[in-house]
């Protein structure tokens, strides 16, 4: 897997975090999404927004298939990868806080 895939990865990771939350927190931007989305069943809500390692997981599982080459040990890694970097940004993000 290349340097490339690893960026990508974490920007996939910190879009995540940051969208689940900041942008759809009381008050925010787009908090009538999150409202919006706590009404369905969880399997749906939590990758659309209700959980960051999901939806960066969900947003990985299919942005990989998007690229040329595919190959499906990468395609599994690539998923692996971003959801252990957001595992990374929300623990410097709890940090922060």
């Amino acid at each position: 897997m290349s340097l490339e895939l690893l960026y990508k990865g974490l920007f996939i990771a910190v879009f995540s975090t940051v969208f689940t939350f900041n942008l759809t927190a009381e008050g925010s931007i787009l908090s009538w999404w999150d409202k919006l989305i706590q009404r369905l069943p969880a399997w749906l809500e939590k990758p659309l927004g209700g959980c960051s390692y999901c939806m960066a997981g969900q947003i990985a599982l299919w942005y990989y298939f998007f690229l040329e080459d595919y190959s499906f040990v990468n395609h599994i890694f690539f998923i692996t990868a971003t959801i252990f970097i957001t595992h990374l940004t929300m623990f410097i993000y709890d940090r922060t806080e």
